[in-house]
């Protein structure tokens, strides 16, 4: 979760990249792409929309300056065969821009033995599970990401697709090859600014969310026939969203900066 300044504020800190509303926390974007991350403390509503009472959260992706490479391919391997590809396509002539970024990551897992994941092993086999077994093959995770941006005479676009199957752990211990959670999302933003005069600035955007979200589990209870034998749980989620913005910035003088928006 995230708290700010003591308060347990997931509901309402905004979560952006290069300042483009994601609606959603889980994006996982490749971190040899992230320049840095901005976090503003304190209503920014005004600013950012519905969601930033409590703050803001800003990830600012790597920019193609100078001579740098405006393309990149970067792959790693690592325990519990951990697989990570990441890559990103840009080119730039200002003030036009399109950056294009894809990551993969792909893992077993964590492998550790049930009985230390519990204060009395004896109680394993109640739940299922035999006092010899371990997590492997039923941690495993693959996630893809994928965004591609573009700036073009005052038009901009932000398009990302998100998706995370992870198996995972919940309460008891899972039967067979684990249980599975499963997530996409899709963000799209389309949007123009204006510069008017020195003093004064537009914004109009609009916006298009969707997630999807499905979580399987399966578990095993055979305890005194207090409790269920092969016991299913399928949980569904899915919402969707469109929403349109105006701003207005005026900076009538320099020691006054008015913004206003609906």
């Amino acid at each position: 979760g995230v708290g700010v300044r003591g308060y347990f504020a997931d509901e309402n800190v905004i979560f952006m990249i290069n300042s483009v509303n994601q609606h959603e926390r889980m994006t996982i974007i490749p971190v040899e792409h992230i320049e840095r991350i901005e976090i503003i403390r304190g209503p920014m509503s005004v600013i950012y929309g519905t969601g930033a009472f409590f703050g803001a959260i800003n990830i600012i992706t790597k920019v193609t300056e100078g001579n740098a490479k405006p393309s990149s391919v970067e792959f790693s391997y690592g325990s519990r065969n951990t697989t990570n590809v990441s890559a990103k396509f840009a080119s730039k002539a200002d003030p036009n821009q399109t950056t294009i970024t894809l990551g993969y990551t792909k893992t077993d897992g964590l492998d550790v033995p049930y009985s230390e994941l519990i204060r009395n092993p004896n109680r394993l086999p109640i739940l299922g599970v035999d006092t010899a077994a371990t997590t492997a093959g039923q941690l495993d995770r693959n996630t893809l990401f994928f965004n591609i941006s573009t700036k073009f005479s005052g038009f901009y676009s932000d398009i990302s697709f998100v998706k995370d199957n992870r198996e995972t752990l919940l309460f008891y211990p899972s039967v067979g090859d684990g249980s599975l959670n499963r997530k996409s999302y899709y963000y799209i933003t389309l949007g123009y600014n204006k510069k008017w005069s020195e003093t004064l600035s537009t914004d109009v955007k609009l916006d298009y969310f969707q997630r999807d979200r499905s979580f399987n589990y399966n578990f095993m209870l055979d305890s005194l026939g207090l409790a269920f034998q092969n016991a299913y749980y399928l949980e569904e989620y899915k919402e969707s969203r469109v929403i349109a913005e105006a701003t207005m910035f005026w900076k009538p003088v320099k020691s006054l900066h008015v913004t206003s928006g609906y």
